[in-house]
């Protein structure tokens, strides 16, 4: 008998610093609560930055920032060639991405 797990109780018990240690699957259910508005973009986690992307709705990325451990230190210093390395390759996406990039980073 296998056993679910709420992963909204189960996220509630991890402070923010310990989603990089959460299974890929509960990373991506664990977004949603835009929580990153309210840090400095070189504060956010790994579902901070997939929250963001959700915002810039582009949810196709999550799963390769995930994968890289894409928190917002790392993606502030993101080049076009490493955006792209994530599959970030539609010249929209990126522009839009580098934007709001560019807007967070001027509130921090």
């Amino acid at each position: 008998m296998s056993r679910s797990i709420d992963s909204a109780q189960h996220l509630n018990n991890h402070p923010a610093s310990n989603f990089s240690t959460l299974p890929r699957k509960q990373m991506l259910q664990a977004t949603g609560h835009r929580e990153f508005r309210t840090k400095p973009l070189i504060g956010w986690t790994v579902v901070d930055v997939c929250d963001w992307l959700d915002s810039l709705f582009m949810p196709e990325y999550k799963a390769a920032f995930i994968d890289n451990d894409v928190d917002g230190l790392k993606l502030a210093s993101l080049t076009k060639s490493e955006l792209e390395s994530l599959g970030v390759i539609r010249i929209g996406h990126t522009m839009n991405i580098e934007k709001s990039l560019k807007r967070y980073l001027s509130q921090s």
